[in-house]
């Protein structure tokens, strides 16, 4: 890419306002958090229905931007500014027309599922004849699509776009941005099916994005949805006859699925390395793509037989020697090393940091050019150390900005990992192309073996912030309590997160739990709730003062250190919770001993409401608030100055929109729990414990399972065991039946009592093997179904969850 501000506001019909026409744009950027060569880069200003680009136009300045598009008229003396009237419609008017400069072949992938996974499949399976540029990722929205398309350039000579939609009138937005000559349709289901009156409406749809193609690739089954708008050939495969590929059986046998199908009259065999559904259909429409495209079924079962699944998301987990490890391994390409390395910035929590990447294949470019701009990446992104594995980056290295040190070959690398003294301390991308299997790199750095593993999704954290924030006006704050391992969730990523998303406050339970943040680099204003002093000051964190012990201990701290004056302190009182607090008849004392207290200056005032979630306590929660405001005018005319009000947690955020005051503070809510059933909808799964099976065993009637011989079978049975147990928080209460689990996308029972480090489960009639997934919960099996099997809260199971399970944090 590379415009003028002159060629870009023609092309998107917007006001320019030039302050500098030298500048060539080059990059573009949505979000002011991850910006890079600042001065080709060129902001848009993106308004959603839960954030609104312009509020951050003074963060990109301050990184350098002087590039802007908006949507409304800003004063910022020495930028340019185009002026347009939607800053999402002129993305995709310059994605359209960079678009129009290229007539090479384009794939344009839809559908309910497996869209991503077709995509990265086709690449592989085409990569050694075509130079391709796609989607990273999975940017298939109304955003992400224009952004992939941006990165085309003459080098490339086959193009694999996807494209998502949740909502009506959305396809045609972006169809013409990818403008297809192949079209391809994974499925139909039921994702995004709530904002259609049909399924048919839905495919509907959908399919907009082929008004462009000459011919579609679909499952035969979906043929009746395509509309008639739709005049090109379709490809169709399935077991019926007509279809394109006519699948006559399907066999499985050693980890494969051997399809014998019939393709152009002629018989043919098509050995898929998967076993389940899901992946066999994604990669019958990657078989289906190339036998149209000219390939034999020779050359595509010796492709196929390369395939392998595809991660589709970013991860992190805690590496050994207090590294932090950002696992994206499977892939190498300019675009997504971006995003990843934008990731990396998103999520620092050490000095240092550290990049791993190998050589890169098939980039379309020379090798020179190639790592020329890896290096230039690497030196946007500040990275201190880098690890190259391959020749070819070997035989370049004199490209790169600071020196780099190189080993031909993943197994090089292992065999020396220890003596690599950058690998401490530190933070570490491991990307690489698919051929190094990096992965046994993420084996070998992490510190945790449990296969036992809590997934928190990022991307549905910060989705839940954003929807909080839209209840609110943009002028209230945002504390986020992030106690107890952000309710079991993991601290210090979660807060990195948060730092990100520009939250105001974080609220802790104990000052071990403020220093720890601290130590990781979190620089956010932090309340701990039950302060100790020691250390407290030091690492700047904020107390609550619940008591007057409390308010001369840290008064009398504060004397000692002479050069400390208006510490800030967040004064608790108690309307009616009677657990910590000030009650309404201490107040004037209160006022007498802070204005004899001069080191101390109140930062806020708050209360904490003993029911809002409960709309039977409706008259008391009003109660408590009426209360509360009153002793927050006293508090006010007594101390002469004005100071900040919270009272909501989230239930109160939802529940009572007219009590919000300065701030709230926002609790479960974040990690996608609502105690209010109304609003549960609206938020996201966050957390996924899982687990993987260990032995599967056939019991015979009478035998018995487990201590105690709690369990004795009446019939033939087949059991499975589970490495989790109630040293993992999978309490011993779900013994004998009382839990459940997810096994192969099927509730199954607990059997016998639960162990200290295992459980069994009853898989009789369930095809399952060691090694096979099982949910303790997440989307499918919520928390809250969990903690009412022992009539406990969603918080206790949460937080109870063990910190020896592994936490793994990932991000689309």
């Amino acid at each position: 890419m590379n415009y003028s501000l002159k060629e870009i506001a023609t092309i998107v019909s917007g006001k320019l306002i030039l302050h500098d026409s030298s500048v060539a744009i080059q990059r573009i950027s949505t979000d002011s958090r991850t910006i890079s060569s600042a001065s080709s880069t060129l902001f848009f200003a993106i308004k959603t229905s839960r954030n609104n680009g312009h509020n951050y136009l003074i963060n990109a300045y301050n990184k350098g931007v002087r590039n802007f598009v908006v949507e409304k008229e800003v004063d910022i003396n020495d930028a340019n500014i185009i002026l347009v009237k939607n800053s999402i419609e002129a993305l995709q008017n310059l994605a359209t027309y960079h678009r129009n400069q290229f007539t090479l072949p384009t794939i344009g992938i839809t559908g309910s599922n497996g869209k991503t996974i077709v995509k990265e499949w086709l690449n592989q399976l085409l990569a050694s004849e075509h130079r391709i540029v796609r989607s990273p990722k999975s940017y298939n929205s109304q955003i992400g699509v224009p952004i992939s398309v941006l990165n085309l350039d003459k080098t490339y000579d086959l193009a694999i776009f996807e494209a998502g939609i949740s909502q009506v009138n959305e396809m045609h937005k972006i169809a013409p941005v990818i403008k297809p000559s192949l079209g391809i349709l994974t499925n139909i289901g039921r994702s995004h099916l709530e904002n259609f009156s049909s399924r048919k409406e839905l495919a509907q749809e959908k399919m907009k994005l082929f008004s462009t193609c000459e011919e579609l690739i679909l499952p035969g089954k979906f043929v009746s949805l395509v509309p008639k708008f739709f005049h090109g050939k379709l490809i169709t495969w399935g077991d019926c006859l007509g279809y394109g590929l006519r699948i006559l059986n399907q066999q499985q046998k050693d980890l494969q699925t051997i399809v014998q199908a019939k393709w152009n009259d002629k018989n043919i065999t098509l050995k898929l390395p998967f076993t389940d559904k899901a992946s066999c259909e994604n990669a019958l429409t990657c078989a289906t793509t190339l036998l149209h495209l000219g390939y034999t079924a020779e050359t595509i079962n010796k492709r196929l037989k390369n395939l392998s699944s595809i991660p589709m998301r970013l991860n992190i987990v805690e590496g050994k020697n207090n590294c932090t490890l950002i696992n994206d391994s499977y892939s190498l390409d300019l675009f997504s090393l971006e995003i990843a390395l934008d990731f990396l910035k998103k999520h620092k929590t050490h000095d240092q940091t550290t990049v791993i990447i190998s050589d890169v294949i098939e980039s379309g470019k020379s090798d020179k050019e190639t790592y020329l701009e890896i290096n230039e990446l690497l030196r946007d992104y500040k990275v201190d150390h880098v690890i190259t594995i391959g020749e070819s980056i070997k035989e370049h290295k004199d490209l790169f900005f600071i020196p780099i040190v190189n080993y031909d070959t993943t197994a090089d690398f292992l065999a020396n990992i220890q003596s690599v003294n950058s690998l401490k301390n530190t933070d570490i991308l491991i990307k690489g192309a698919r051929i190094f299997s990096f992965e046994k790199i993420v084996s070998s750095l992490q510190s945790k073996s449990h296969s036992t593993v809590l997934e928190i999704n990022l991307n549905a954290i910060a989705n839940n912030l954003n929807y909080f924030k839209s209840l609110l006006d943009p002028k209230v704050k945002i504390m986020v309590m992030v106690k107890a391992l952000s309710y079991g969730s993991g601290t210090h990523e979660i807060a990195q997160l948060l730092a990100f998303n520009q939250v105001d406050y974080l609220g802790v339970a104990y000052t071990d739990e403020g220093i720890s943040l601290r130590q990781a680099g979190i620089s956010l204003p932090i309340m701990v709730m039950n302060p100790d002093w020691e250390q407290l000051i030091e690492n700047h964190l904020d107390p609550e003062i619940y008591s007057f012990q409390k308010l001369k201990e840290f008064n009398d701290l504060l004397v000692q250190k002479q050069d400390l004056n208006s510490y800030p302190v967040h004064l608790k009182i108690d309307t009616g919770m009677h657990r910590l607090g000030f009650e309404k008849q201490e107040i004037p004392l209160l006022i007498e001993k802070l204005k004899q207290y001069k080191k101390i200056k109140i930062t806020s005032v708050f209360t904490h409401l003993a029911a809002t979630d409960d709309p039977t306590h409706d008259t008391f929660t009003t109660e408590q608030l009426s209360l509360y405001k009153t002793i927050v005018d006293e508090l006010k005319k007594g101390l002469g100055y004005s100071f900040t009000t919270h009272s909501l947690n989230t239930a109160g955020i939802m529940r009572f929109p007219g009590e919000h005051m300065d701030m709230v503070r926002l609790g479960i809510g974040l990690y996608g729990i609502s105690s209010v059933a109304d609003f549960q909808d609206n938020l996201e799964n966050v957390g996924t414990l899982k687990t993987y099976v260990s032995q599967v065993k056939n019991i015979k009637t009478g035998e018995s399972v487990g201590y105690n011989r709690a369990f004795v079978a009446k019939s033939d049975c087949q059991i499975a065991t589970i490495p989790i147990g109630y040293a993992d928080g999978f309490s011993r209460g779900f013994s004998q039946g009382v839990g459940e689990v997810l096994c192969q996308g099927k509730m199954v029972p607990v059997i016998g009592n639960v162990c200290m480090d295992m459980t069994m489960i009853d898989v009789t009639n369930i095809d399952t093997k060691a090694g096979d997934e099982v949910i303790i919960f997440g989307e499918n099996l919520p928390v809250n179904i969990l903690a009412k099997k022992t009539n406990t809260i969603t918080y206790e199971v949460l937080s109870g969850v063990s910190d020896r399970v592994k936490r793994v944090f990932v991000e689309e």
